[in-house]
């Protein structure tokens, strides 16, 4: 005689043998509609404006758009991938060549020997 299942646990099994997956051509084109962003982040206090910020950005990733969002002392932006090692020397060389045309020489009052 055989046995025949009764109860919940024939549904179950029953419902693990019978998955709903999605076809590899459907499962590609949901990979491929996904946009990944990744958070970046630079800090205000650096001398960097915003406008420098977002040139750059957009010459790095021309078919990204690029909000103004400052948190705090950082100005925060979303990339479709992360920036380099390299990409962060880039900022800060842009930085330093702004610091630079801002800097002054320092003036030291006449001394009371010049007298």
């Amino acid at each position: 005689m055989r046995r025949t299942g009764t109860g919940e646990s024939s549904a179950q099994a029953r419902n693990l043998r019978r998955r709903a997956t999605d076809p590899f051509k459907t499962q590609q084109m949901k990979k491929e509609t996904e946009q990944i962003v990744f958070q970046g982040r630079y800090g205000v206090y650096n001398k960097l404006t915003w406008e420098k910020l977002k040139g750059f950005l957009e010459g790095k990733f021309p078919d990204s758009t690029f909000d103004r969002l400052q948190i705090g002392d950082y100005w925060i932006f979303e990339t479709p991938e992360p920036l380099s090692k390299d990409d962060e020397k880039e900022l800060q060389k842009l930085r330093d060549k702004d610091a630079k045309r801002e800097r002054r020489p320092s003036v030291s009052p006449p001394s009371s020997d010049d007298e």
